[in-house]
């Protein structure tokens, strides 16, 4: 299965700006953490970088991604800043194991 990249979703609660600000500069080793206590969704996965929870993998493809976070050889981080926007973002690139 080939790499996929995403942009993480939740980045502006919970003083995550300021989690993404330290961490501009290079990528950061991430690990994908399922909480099926999630009052908000059930199938949702925290991206998780320096222990620090920095969002969660887009609710719309986390089911999906549920499955396969066995598969999951590494994730890196990406964080970024939008001048447009005036915030911080991160993407997130999945590569999985080979088959």
């Amino acid at each position: 299965m080939e790499a996929i990249e995403l942009k993480v979703a939740g980045v502006t609660f919970e003083g995550r700006q300021e989690i993404l600000k330290g961490m501009m500069g290079a990528p950061r080793l991430a690990r994908l953490v399922r909480e099926p206590d999630n009052k908000y969704d059930p199938n949702a996965i925290a991206v998780v970088a320096n222990g620090q929870k920095i969002g969660y993998i887009p609710k719309a493809i986390a089911g999906d991604l549920a499955g396969l976070l066995p598969a999951i050889r590494f994730a890196w981080l990406h964080p970024a800043y939008a001048e447009d926007l005036g915030n911080y973002y991160a993407t997130l690139k999945i590569h999985f194991k080979e088959a």
